[in-house]
């Protein structure tokens, strides 16, 4: 499925018609393995890059942990024919930027709550700290964000380093990293309280309270990570992100884990943020009443510009509360599948929403944040419990070269659904995905459970968000995609 994935990004890519695909391609380096869809914009103010293993990446495709080891073991990086080696990202100016990560776990030979660590760094510093606990169930998807400030114009090359603390091994199967940047007059900052916290039956707030000044209108992703190292297992909690001391736009809500310590990485965005000094901080509630011991506190923002001379919106978002449970027996299947047939050979697809983007002039990357709800199992057969979300994009229904529809993902991973109460926070990208047909371009949330290889199945779902972001490519020269 990996595979496929790939194939279908690019090829769409590639044959994007001439008026709405604007750069040339400065290159196609060879030898970095079919499947990587190893991307990025050269000298563009908005950097952006995207690296993703396959089974023949080269040099890196699926990666194995051994522990218990404080060393670290190198995940992902840029590709290694680029100059510098294993540059993935070029930018035009002085910037910032959002890093993104998923790490997949295919394999395991370490008992559940086995400990590992994830490192992300650009040029070889550090810029993202986290720790994960292997929960037992296979594959488990970890989604992963951190944020680098005032980086020099010129070639980078962001990487994620891992190690296993327990004993065992973890075999790693897909490594997706991405990055979206902006000038560094932008705002951002991150902020780590290192004092233990306990959160209880009422919302208290339990980062620190940062300020920001934005001389225009932005629009802003805030993420948090924190280290949870006690509490009740399953309990019901629940964080949202407070700016200038108002009551959060939204609320996300997880499961307290049954390991500890464990991590977690949060994902949202604010929009349409107008001039002028703010405050950002986010706040904690266990809903089942109980507490949660809590310690390495992070809060982050990352700003973008909110207009940016387009004809249209430039950043919309979505979000659905009612509770469902997904359709095993849909007989839907995204579009960017190469035929319908091929989308559900591994299961059945349960929309969960869609909206449309309008019609926007201009070339541009995307970048976006989303979550969704667990509920828990429902029917069927859960001795496998691996299952799939996608978030499908159709720009046109009828205007490939085939007569089909003209589409893409911008996410599109694994994850385990567990017995109860579980969340899946994500990230979307895309590179150069033209928004500029007439019918605009329709986003979709998709989720299924896996069935090849193991028997069908149907999951309730709770709350569930998207945003998805367009973000200018000024400067840009030419881009990479191979």
């Amino acid at each position: 499925m990996t595979l496929l994935r790939r194939v279908v990004l690019l090829s769409s890519i590639l044959m994007f018609p001439l008026y709405l695909f604007a750069l040339d391609q400065c290159m196609a380096p060879t030898g970095c393995g079919a499947a990587n869809g190893h991307n990025l914009i050269k000298n563009s103010l908005y950097p952006f890059s995207e690296d993703i293993t396959g089974s023949t990446s080269q040099p890196i495709a699926y990666v194995t942990l051994n522990g218990p080891t404080f060393g670290w073991t190198l995940l992902q990086t840029g590709c290694q024919n680029m100059s510098p080696t294993g540059t993935n990202i070029v930018a035009g100016g002085s910037f910032n930027t959002r890093l993104l990560g998923y790490m997949q776990i295919a394999q395991a030979a370490a008992a559940p709550g086995a400990e590992y660590e994830i490192q992300f760094r650009i040029d070889g510093v550090e810029h993202g700290w986290y720790v994960r606990k292997y929960n037992g169930l296979l594959p488990q998807g970890d989604h992963f964000n951190a944020i680098a400030q005032n980086l020099s114009a010129g070639s980078h090359t962001f990487e994620v380093y891992g190690r296993l603390l327990s004993a065992g091994s973890l075999t790693f199967q897909m490594q997706y990293i991405a990055s979206i940047g902006a000038p560094s007059s932008y705002p951002v900052l991150k902020d780590v309280n290192s004092g233990s916290f306990t959160v209880t039956g009422a919302w208290q707030q339990a980062s620190d309270t940062v300020t920001f000044t934005n001389s225009s209108t932005i629009d802003l992703f805030p993420q948090a990570y924190f280290q949870m190292d006690s509490g009740t297992p399953g309990h019901h909690m629940s964080l949202g992100f407070s700016l200038d001391g108002a009551t959060s736009v939204r609320t996300s809500d997880f499961a307290a884990p049954n390991y500890y310590r464990d991590g977690i990485n949060i994902f949202d965005h604010l929009i349409g943020i107008p001039p002028g000094t703010h405050t950002l901080s986010y706040w904690l509630i266990d809903r089942d009443g109980g507490t949660m011991a809590i310690s390495l506190r992070q809060i982050e923002l990352f700003g973008l510009p909110s207009s940016i001379g387009a004809t249209g919106p430039v950043f919309l978002d979505w979000i659905e509360t009612t509770p469902l449970t997904t359709n095993p027996n849909s007989n839907l299947a995204p579009s960017f599948f190469a035929t319908h047939d091929d989308g559900i050979v591994c299961g059945q697809w349960t929309e969960l929403f869609e909206f449309t983007m309008p019609q926007v002039a201009g070339d541009f990357n995307w970048t976006g944040d989303g979550f969704i709800e667990l509920l828990g199992q429902d029917s069927g057969d859960w001795t496998k419990a691996g299952i799939e979300l996608a978030v499908d994009v159709q720009a046109c229904a009828t205007c490939a070269p085939n007569g089909g529809p003209r589409s893409t993902d911008m996410h599109f991973v694994q994850e385990s659904a567990p017995i109860g109460r579980g969340q899946i926070y994500f990230f979307t990208d895309a590179m150069l995905w033209g928004p500029g047909y007439p019918g605009g371009t329709v986003v979709r949330l998709w989720v299924r459970k896996i069935t090849c290889g193991a028997a069908p199945g149907a999951f309730r779902v709770g709350k569930r968000y998207l945003g998805m972001k367009l973000v200018p490519i000024d400067g840009a020269e030419c881009y990479v995609n191979h």
